[in-house]
C-alpha cells in the first residue's frame, strides 16, 4: 500500500491519498474506507504503488480541492517518474501551480 500525503509550509496536512494494492476497486472491499478521515481518496494498482495517472488523480482530488484560490502556489514533489509527465504538468501550469522537483528518493 501507498500512502501520498501532503503538508504546507504552516504545518497543515491535505487529505491522503491511498493507493491499495489490486486489479479492481473491489480490493478495497476489506477496508473500513469511511475510518480513513475526511477528504481521504482511494484507487488501486496492480503493485500498490502510485502511477502517472493515480499521481494525476491525486494532484486533482487532493491538492487542487484543498488548497486556497492564491496564486501562484508552489508545490514541491520528489522526483519519482509519476510527477514527471506531460499531463500532471500541464494541469499544474492551468493552474497556476509550480512543481519543484527533488531527486527521485530523497524525499524521505
Amino acid at each position: 500500500m501507498t500512502i501520498t500525503a501532503a503538508v504546507n509550509a504552516d504545518g497543515g496536512n491535505k487529505p491522503p491519498h491511498m493507493i491499495r494494492r489490486g486489479k479492481t476497486i473491489r480490493a478495497l472491499n476489506s477496508f473500513e474506507l469511511e475510518a480513513a478521515g475526511n477528504g481521504t481518496t482511494w484507487s488501486v494498482s496492480d503493485s500498490g504503488w502510485i502511477k502517472p495517472g493515480i499521481a494525476k488523480l491525486w494532484f486533482e482530488k487532493n491538492i487542487l480541492l484543498n488548497i486556497d484560490n492564491e496564486r501562484p502556489q508552489i508545490l514541491i514533489v520528489d522526483g519519482h517518474d509519476s510527477h514527471n509527465f506531460v499531463e500532471l504538468i500541464e494541469t499544474a501550469v492551468a493552474n497556476k501551480i509550480i512543481i519543484i522537483e527533488f531527486p527521485a528518493h530523497t524525499s524521505n
